[in-house]
C-alpha cells in the first residue's frame, strides 16, 4: 500500500526534524529554520564544539527524533552515522522521508542497511551568506508520485531544483560547484585589470563587471535562454565581435572545458558506509 504524501501524514502537517554534527550543522538549521520554524523543537546539533558527553548519550536523542518526526533532515558525514545504524534501521518506517544533506553520503550505501526506506540525498548551495537559493536532489527509487512531489514542494521557495536520476553526478556538480565561483571571479579581476590599464578605477569597475554579470545571470534564469542565444544577440554589437574575436584565438572554449574535467576529477567523493551485519 502506497503511504500518504508528506503533507498528509496522519492527517496532519508533518513535524520536522533534524539531526546535524557536521561543520556547517549549525548555519544550516538557523537557513532551515527560517522555513520552517518548528523544526527547533525536534533539532539536536552536533556540531564541533557543541556536542556535548560521550556518543552513547547520542542514541536517545536519534530514537526521540525518529519518534517525534516525519521529515528528517540530516547533515554532517557518514562517519558519525554508521555507529547508530542498527538503532535506525529499527526506528526508521515507511512514514519517514529521511533528506540527507551534504556530500559525506552515498544513498546506495545506506540502502544496503535501510532497505526500500525513502532517502533522498540533497546538495544546497547558497545564493548568497546565509540563503540558500539553490537545490539538487537525488531520491531513492521507493518514493510515489505523490511522495516525490511533496519532497520537491519542501524546496518551491528555492530559485532553482534540479532532479538528478543518478547519484554519480553529485560529484559533477560538487567540482562544478567548488570551481566556477573562483573563475567567474578570476575573469572579473582579470577584465578589471584591462579596464584600469585604460585608466578607469578598480573598484568602479569591478563593481560595473560584477553587475553585469548579475544581469546576464538573472536574464538567462528568468527567460529560461540559452547561453548561445543570448551570446548570438550580444555579437550583434561589433564591440563584442571584436573582443570574442581575441578570446577565440586563445582557445578559450578548449581552456574552460579541460578546467571544468580536471576540477571534477578532484572533486571530493560521498564517504560509502561499509557493509555490517544487522538485525533483518
Amino acid at each position: 500500500m502506497t503511504s500518504p504524501a508528506p503533507q498528509q501524514l496522519a492527517g496532519k502537517e508533518p513535524a520536522f526534524g533534524f539531526i546535524g554534527w557536521g561543520a556547517e550543522s549549525a548555519a544550516l538549521l538557523a537557513a532551515l529554520q527560517e522555513r520552517y520554524p518548528q523544526i527547533a523543537e525536534t533539532a539536536a546539533v552536533l556540531a564541533p564544539g557543541q556536542a556535548q558527553g560521550p556518543l552513547q548519550r547520542v542514541i536517545p536523542t536519534l530514537e526521540g527524533l525518529f519518534a517525534a518526526a516525519d521529515i528528517i533532515f540530516a547533515e554532517g558525514g557518514s562517519e558519525f552515522l554508521e555507529p547508530h545504524l542498527p538503532m535506525m534501521r529499527l526506528a526508521i518506517s515507511d512514514r519517514h522521508i529521511l533528506v540527507l544533506l551534504g556530500g559525506g553520503w552515498s544513498v546506495e550505501a545506506l540502502l544496503e542497511h535501510l532497505r526500500e526506506r525513502k532517502l533522498a540525498r540533497c546538495m544546497l548551495l547558497p545564493t548568497r551568506p546565509g540563503t540558500l537559493g539553490t537545490l539538487a536532489y537525488y531520491a531513492a527509487p521507493f518514493f510515489s508520485p505523490q511522495e516525490l512531489e511533496a519532497l520537491r514542494s519542501l524546496f518551491g521557495h528555492l530559485s532553482l531544483c534540479v532532479e538528478l536520476k543518478e547519484e554519480a553526478h553529485f560529484e559533477v556538480l560538487r567540482g562544478l560547484a567548488d570551481f566556477a565561483p573562483a573563475a567567474f571571479y578570476t575573469v572579473i579581476e582579470a577584465m578589471a585589470d584591462g579596464v584600469v590599464m585604460m585608466g578607469f578605477s578598480r573598484v568602479a569597475a569591478v563593481k560595473f563587471l560584477a553587475s553585469l554579470l548579475d544581469g546576464a545571470a538573472r536574464r538567462m534564469l528568468e527567460e529560461d535562454a540559452s547561453p548561445a542565444m543570448l551570446r548570438e544577440q550580444a555579437m550583434e554589437v561589433d564591440v563584442a565581435a571584436a573582443g570574442l574575436i581575441e578570446l577565440e584565438s586563445a582557445g578559450i572554449r578548449g581552456t574552460i572545458m579541460r578546467a571544468i574535467q580536471r576540477a571534477v576529477r578532484h572533486s571530493r567523493t560521498a564517504i560509502p558506509i561499509a557493509p555490517t551485519r544487522g538485525p533483518e
